[in-house]
């Protein structure tokens, strides 16, 4: 065990310094990236990344936080009691809380030792190093004293729902179902009235505003400005483009206990049979591997597409408004999800008139940005082996209808060479038409799947992001505001997706090709011939079935099923 009572001896004493010393060696023998580790002291609050003089500095000026008794942020792994562990594992049942583990992945405030109600949580009160970042004591303290609001009984005596909890069930089936926001708030008034004790917010911004705050990254605002310099007033701006950070993004999938183990599936899980299921099989991703021999080594680091289109979100073709919102998808996933609306990571919705041309190089300034430092590396935390690592990322390519291809990749798809694959005079009118289907194959063996790198899931996206719209005004807003609400949702719906509350997660399948047919001693040699794939739609018809196809189908019983070789 480490000794640590130094941390309560004055900042000048020698035994404080010694301390710090003794931390340092044991914190950058651990968890060092670079030579750098992220500074603890009271002020930096593990947001910035320092080398050991300038931690050692920050220390001895600053103080070393009191209550971060456990140095788990540097290396050092939590010890539970033998006998309390085994008590519980033999006393107790094995009982979930959701909302714990949620808020213990995004914040880390919680003692996974002493298990409550799936109501109230326990607040631990060591600062979190990662959802306090970049924020003052006054700010932390503040976000403390919220989620012991929301950690609240929902009314006396509840020990199922507490105030947070409740809020994130209910609002989970307004998204979920599409409610409105009037719908929701009448709800709302209607609980309120029929139980007063209850401790429910007291209007829908309430709501939406706590939802938001525990999972909260609001999202940049640049601006263009409109300069007058003749009248002495306010600047307005003439667009304002809506950007959603994606490096805090990226750090929460591997916070997240639902996600760590998702973003390693393409190198965990082996291709057996060598056959195309996911881009990982490809030649362009082997050739990056082989190419970056450092970024492939670590599996952990992310490989992205960029996708985007524009579209008109009063479905009026008069309207002269034009969304282009910039999504990011992101291929570690396994092949059933990473193109999935719950994967994707909105990056930016750009407002404009017309086609983008080439202003989307200036719109596209932050996110280059954020993707330059992540090609570099930052410190990152993987919740399921309970380390820091160095989290890098990379842009494979762009995923666009053929017009969008002058747009993000300066390819002239109006003249005479518009084939980005042969190079060779085609007409640019028919070559969205015929001349690109015979590139398919070779596009496949290139980037993967299809479905991998296809419009159709951008274009159902782009349908969903509608409606968000409610009028004409401010439009890029209500579809920001309404994308950030519904990231927050996905968010709390994998940690619900075990519980009674259907979610996007564990809802039934649209087409259920299971088979219901119980194996009794007919039933069960029937299923295996017969495997009842889907289910019937609309009235059954009877249908004579001519005799010469009687006789094949009995040859091929004869001659393929395995039950009847013994005969």
């Amino acid at each position: 065990m480490i000794e640590k009572s130094w941390i309560r001896n004055p900042i000048k004493s020698k035994e404080f310094s010694d301390g710090v010393v003794q931390f340092l060696d044991f914190a950058f023998s651990k968890v060092s990236v670079d030579g750098k580790i992220s500074c603890p002291c009271t002020t930096c609050g593990f947001s910035i990344m320092l080398n050991r003089t300038e931690v050692f500095s920050h220390l001895l000026q600053k103080g070393f936080p009191e209550k971060y008794s456990c140095w788990f942020m540097d290396g050092e792994k939590r010890v539970v009691s033998n006998v309390a562990s085994t008590s519980r594992l033999q006393f107790e049942p094995v009982r979930k809380y959701p909302m714990q583990d949620m808020l213990n992945d995004d914040f880390g405030v919680f003692d996974d030792n002493n298990f409550q109600d799936s109501g109230p949580l326990n607040l631990l009160d060591n600062d979190h190093p990662w959802g306090a970042k970049g924020q003052s004591q006054e700010e932390r303290d503040k976000i403390k004293e919220e989620l012991e609001d929301g950690n609240q009984q929902l009314y006396n005596g509840c020990e199922k729902y507490s105030k947070l909890s409740f809020i994130v069930h209910i609002y989970h089936i307004k998204v979920l179902c599409g409610a409105t926001d009037k719908t929701f708030l009448m709800i709302l008034d209607l609980l309120k009235d029929a139980f007063p004790h209850a401790k429910l917010p007291s209007s829908f911004y309430e709501s939406k505003k706590m939802i938001k705050r525990y999972i909260s990254d609001d999202h940049n605002v640049g601006t263009n400005a409109e300069i007058d310099d003749q009248q002495k007033r306010k600047l307005k701006p003439a667009k304002v483009l809506r950007y959603f950070p994606l490096i805090p993004r990226l750090r929460r999938l591997y916070m997240c206990s639902k996600t760590s183990e998702l973003l390693k599936w393409h190198a965990t899980k082996a291709n057996i049979d060598g056959l195309l299921r996911h881009p990982r099989d490809n030649k362009a991703w082997k050739y990056f591997d082989s190419f970056y021999p450092n970024f492939a080594s670590e599996t952990r680091n992310v490989r992205f597409a960029l996708a985007t289109d524009g579209f008109n979100p009063f479905g009026n073709l008069s309207s002269t408004v034009s969304i282009w919102p910039m999504m990011l998808y992101i291929y570690n996933y396994p092949p059933w999800c990473f193109m999935k609306q719950t994967s994707l990571i909105m990056s930016m919705v750009i407002p404009s008139p017309k086609m983008l041309g080439n202003n989307v190089d200036v719109y596209l300034q932050p996110l280059v940005t954020d993707l330059n430092q992540l090609w570099k590396g930052l410190s990152a935390y993987d919740s399921s082996t309970k380390e820091i690592f160095r989290l890098r990322a990379t842009l494979m390519w762009t995923i666009s209808n053929f017009t969008g291809l002058d747009n993000l990749s300066r390819w002239k798809t109006h003249t005479l060479f518009a084939c980005p694959s042969c190079n060779f005079n085609t007409d640019s009118t028919r070559i969205s038409l015929v001349h690109l289907v015979i590139h398919i194959g070779e596009e496949a063996i290139l980037a993967g799947p299809v479905q991998g790198h296809w419009m159709y899931p951008i274009e159902r996206v782009l349908g969903h992001l509608k409606s968000y719209v409610q009028n004409n005004s401010t439009t890029e807003g209500y579809i920001a505001e309404g994308y950030i609400l519904e990231e927050c949702l996905t968010f709390c719906s994998r940690y619900l997706e075990d519980c009674e509350i259907e979610t996007r997660f564990n809802r039934p399948r649209r087409n259920n090709d299971d088979s219901e047919i119980a194996a009794t001693s007919e039933s069960g040699i029937l299923s295996k011939l017969f495997p009842a794939i889907g289910k019937p739609v609309g009235t059954i018809k009877n249908l004579p079935i001519p005799s010469v196809e009687i006789i094949q189908a009995h040859r091929y019983v004869l001659t393929n099923c395995e039950i009847v070789d013994a005969f």
